[in-house]
């Protein structure tokens, strides 16, 4: 898996995205690119949600990390469609970098769950080469519509962003909700509010 991140705070259209392999429950669906909605720590017994903001035509599906290759064995225990070694490991770490808006994950199926797959020539490379055009593009619009959308004059003055990071850890909100509240400041003043 290969993993794009970009640490300065003071680019407002930066992404993560995250692009692996991953195990599948789903019948016939090795090489398919799916993007992920939600992820579930094995591990740890906790819930992620990346925030789908953007409508595409992705087929969707929800991803378990286990910390080993999945067998047969562990069928039982996957919660979802797809299953893999890093992805709440990934969310975990870039969620103090990135709003969950900013971070997006993708999978394409390397192998059934349960099926007896040759690790050791399998072609993961190959795989994620072939829908690398797919993801960077959608990858470039997210950027775009960012950057777009904060080249705008600003319209939210030094006070406005203190009183909102006030209350934003008054409230104790999350990222998301705290640029969800300044997306409406900045609406409000943009209609003279």
């Amino acid at each position: 898996s290969s993993s794009r991140l970009k640490l300065k705070k003071e680019n407002k259209s930066d992404i993560s995205i995250n692009f692996g392999i991953s195990g599948s429950t789903i019948p016939d669906s090795v090489g398919k690119l799916y993007y992920v909605n939600s992820i579930y720590d094995n591990i740890f017994d906790k819930y992620f949600y990346p925030d789908m903001l953007f409508k595409n035509d992705f087929l969707k599906a929800q991803c378990t990390t286990h910390i080993d290759i999945c067998r047969s064995e562990d069928e039982l225990s996957i919660k979802s469609e797809l299953v893999d070694e890093e992805a709440s490991a990934v969310y975990e770490s870039l969620i103090s970098f990135f709003s969950p808006d900013r971070l997006f994950f993708f999978k394409v199926v390397s192998d059934i769950i349960g099926n007896d797959t040759d690790f050791k020539n399998l072609d993961a490379v190959g795989l994620i080469g072939s829908h690398i055009n797919e993801v960077s593009d959608f990858g470039d619009f997210v950027q775009r519509f960012y950057s777009d959308y904060y080249s705008t004059t600003e319209v939210i003055s030094e006070s406005d962003l203190k009183l909102v990071s006030e209350i934003s850890d008054t409230l104790r909100l999350t990222e998301s909700m705290k640029q969800n509240l300044l997306t409406h400041l900045r609406y409000r003043k943009l209609n003279g509010c």
